[in-house]
C-alpha cells in the first residue's frame, strides 16, 4: 500500500497487514483459537466458513494410520454471552486402522467441506476404503453424506441427513438456510482396480416433504469436459464453475448461471467465459457470488497467477451478466501452484483471491490478494495477507461475511495447519491528503453493506488519535476518536458548514455513501505532515431502544505541504 494511501484496512488478529488496526468496535478484537488435537502431527484446514460471529472449520488430523486413530473433526467458533471465543466440536469422526498384512482394507470417514448458517453448520463428508498396496497405504472414496447439524436446547448437536450416495466424494458444499448444493465426483474402476472419475453431477436439494430434502441434479461433466466443479449461491441463484480439465490443450473454462422459476425447476439462465479466454485457463476453479457482483478465479498465463474475473448485473434484475473487469496480483509474487486448490471470494466491494503453494517452494508462504472498488468505479490492488505461519502452502479455503475474512491454511511438513481472520475497515480516505499549497477535497468513503440500506451515519473527527475513544452513549459501542477540540469542532459543525461536507447522511440502497474533507486556504507549511483521523457512527433509526448499530473504523489523512 502507498505510503499516504488507505484503501481500506486488513487486520489479522494480533497483526496488522497494511495500515493500522481496526479498532475494536462492538466487542475486542475477534480472537484466533485454534483447536488442540494430541494426535495430530498436521492439522490441514480442509474448509472454513463464516456467518456473523460464528466460524466452521473442518480439520483432518492424522494420527498413526495403522494400530492406531485418525480423527476427523468440524468445530464451531462463537462468542458466548459475555464476548468470549467458544470452541465447541460440531463433528468427531474417529477410525481405528488396523494393519495385518498386505491388501487388508479398512475405512476412514471425516468431514471435508463445511459451511454454517444461522440456524445449522452443514458438512460433506468422505468415507473411504485403505488398502495396502506393495506397503503403502492408498486410499480409495468410497460414499459420501451431505448432513445438517442443528443445535438443540440441552447443546447437543442434531444429525439431519439432506443426501448421499456410493461410489463418490464431495468436492465442495454451500448451504444457505433452505438450499444445499453440492458438487461430487462419481467414482469407478479400471480392470487394474485403479480409482478413475467417471462424471462430475452437481447436485442441488431443497426442503422438502418434510422432515427430508428433495434433491436433484443440476448438470453433469466428465473429466473430459471439465475439471472439478465448483459452486456459489446466493439467493434463488446458483453459481457452478467449471474449470477446464487438467492441462487440456483445447478446453477453456466456463461458468454456468442457474435460476430456479415459479415452479421450482432450476434452469440454465447464462454461460460465462472469460472475454481472453485460452486452453487451459482453468477458469471457473473458484466461484463467489454477492448480490449483483460474481467472481471468478482462473489462472494467469505465463506467470501461473490466480486472478479473478468480476460480473455484474442491473441492480434488481436477473441480468445478464457482464464481465466489467480482470484482477491481475501485481508482481513479484511467489510462485504459484496453477494446479493446485484456490478460492475466491467477492463481497461488498472487495474481491479476494488465494494465491497456493505447494511443499517445493517452503519456507516461502501463499498468500490472498485483495482488490477494492473506488468509489470512481475502479477496481485496484489493495494489500496483499500472508498467513500467520510463516512455512505454509497459503490460503486454499476462502469465506467472507460483511467486513470479516477467514482464510484457511495447510501446513507444509511438520507445521500444522491454521486459519486466519481478517477484519475490514468500511471507511476509506480516498486519495492522498489534502495539500496544504493547493487544497482540494479529499473524499471519505463509507461501504456498509446493502444490509445497512437506509441506515443514517454521522462522520467525526480528531486531531489526537483514535484511542482510548469516545463511548457512544446508551450503547456498547466505542468510536475510535479522542474526545478533543476538533472533535467537538465537527459534532458541533454536523449540521453543515464545516471541514466535512455531508458529515450526516443516509445510506443508499447498497450501503454506501460518498462525503469529504476539505481544508481551509492559507494553513501555515509548517502543518505539513499533521494527522487528522476521522470515524462514523452509524444508526439504524427503526431500531427499537439502542439506535446506533455499530461504528466504523478510524481512517487518518495527513496534510501534504
Amino acid at each position: 500500500m502507498d505510503a499516504g494511501r488507505a484503501r481500506g484496512t486488513f487486520v489479522l488478529v494480533g497483526l496488522a497487514v497494511g495500515a493500522a488496526p481496526v479498532a475494536a468496535q462492538s466487542q475486542p478484537p475477534f480472537v484466533e483459537a485454534e483447536a488442540v488435537h494430541p494426535l495430530a502431527a498436521t492439522l490441514p484446514v480442509l474448509d472454513i466458513a463464516t456467518e456473523g460471529e460464528r466460524i466452521a472449520v473442518a480439520w483432518f488430523a492424522s494420527g498413526a494410520l495403522f494400530n492406531g486413530t485418525s480423527d476427523a473433526v468440524v468445530e464451531l467458533v462463537s462468542r458466548d454471552a459475555n464476548g468470549a471465543v467458544v470452541v465447541e466440536p460440531v463433528v468427531v469422526l474417529q477410525s481405528v486402522a488396523q494393519w495385518f498384512g498386505p491388501n487388508d482394507f479398512t475405512g476412514l470417514a471425516g468431514p471435508r467441506y463445511v459451511d454454517v448458517t444461522p440456524q445449522a453448520v452443514v458438512t460433506a463428508t468422505s468415507s473411504w476404503n485403505l488398502q495396502s498396496t506393495g506397503g503403502q497405504p492408498v486410499f480409495t472414496p468410497f460414499s459420501y453424506a451431505v448432513t445438517r447439524h442443528e443445535r438443540q436446547t440441552d447443546g447437543t448437536w442434531l444429525e439431519l441427513p439432506v443426501f448421499g450416495a456410493l461410489f463418490a466424494a464431495p468436492l465442495d458444499v454451500v448451504a444457505p438456510d433452505g438450499l444445499v448444493v453440492c458438487p461430487l465426483a462419481t467414482l469407478g474402476t479400471t480392470p487394474f482396480h485403479q480409482t478413475v472419475v467417471t462424471s462430475y453431477p452437481v447436485r442441488v436439494a431443497v426442503p422438502g416433504p418434510s422432515p427430508g430434502w428433495t434433491a436433484t441434479t443440476l448438470t453433469t461433466t466428465t473429466p473430459a469436459q471439465t475439471g472439478a466443479p465448483r459452486v456459489a449461491t446466493d439467493g434463488e441463484t446458483v453459481v457452478v464453475g467449471l474449470q477446464s480439465p487438467t492441462a487440456s490443450t483445447t478446453l477453456s473454462g466456463r461458468v454456468e448461471l442457474y435460476r430456479r422459476d415459479g415452479g421450482g425447476t432450476w434452469q440454465l439462465e447464462q454461460t460465462l467465459t472469460a472475454s481472453d479466454a485460452f486452453a487451459g485457463d482453468r477458469f471457473g476453479c473458484a466461484v463467489s457470488v454477492d448480490g449483483d457482483r460474481l467472481a471468478v478465479s482462473a489462472v494467469q498465463p505465463g506467470t501461473g497467477t490466480f486472478v479473478a474475473y468480476v460480473f455484474e448485473r442491473a441492480p434488481g434484475t436477473i441480468g445478464p451478466w457482464s464481465e466489467v473487469a480482470k484482477l491481475v496480483p501485481p508482481l513479484p509474487h511467489a510462485p504459484v501452484v496453477s494446479t493446485a486448490t484456490t478460492d475466491v471470494e467477492v463481497v461488498r466491494g472487495r474481491v479476494v483471491v488465494a494465491q497456493p503453494l505447494s511443499d517445493a517452494h517452503a519456507p516461502s508462504a501463499g498468500s490472498a490478494d485483495v482488490f477494492m472498488r473506488s468509489p470512481a468505479g475502479a477496481w485496484e490492488h489493495s494489500v496483499r495477507l500472508a498467513p500467520r505461519a510463516g512455512a505454509t502452502r497459503g490460503f486454499t479455503s476462502l469465506d467472507a461475511d460483511g467486513d470479516r475474512v477467514v482464510a484457511g491454511a495447510i501446513g507444509i511438513g511438520a507445521d500444522r495447519g491454521t486459519y486466519d481472520i481478517f477484519e475490514f475497515g468500511s471507511l476509506l480516505a480516498v486519495g492522498d491528503g489534502p495539500s496544504i499549497a493547493a487544497p482540494a477535497p479529499q473524499v471519505l468513503a463509507i461501504d456498509e453493506g446493502v444490509e445497512n440500506a437506509g441506515d443514517v451515519y454521522a462522520l467525526l473527527g480528531s486531531l489526537t488519535g483514535t484511542s482510548p475513544g469516545v463511548p457512544v452513549a446508551g450503547t456498547p459501542f466505542t468510536l475510535p476518536l479522542v474526545l478533543d477540540a476538533y472533535f467537538e469542532y465537527t459534532l458541533l459543525s454536523i449540521g453543515g458548514g464545516g471541514l466535512l461536507s455531508a458529515p450526516v447522511g443516509v445510506l443508499d440502497n447498497r450501503g454506501r455513501a460518498t462525503c469529504s474533507f476539505t481544508i481551509p486556504p492559507g494553513l501555515p507549511p509548517s502543518l505539513a505532515g499533521l494527522k487528522v483521523h476521522h470515524a462514523a457512527v452509524v444508526f439504524d433509526l427503526q431500531a427499537v431502544g439502542v439506535p446506533a448499530t455499530h461504528v466504523t473504523n478510524p481512517v487518518v489523512s495527513v496534510l501534504a505541504p
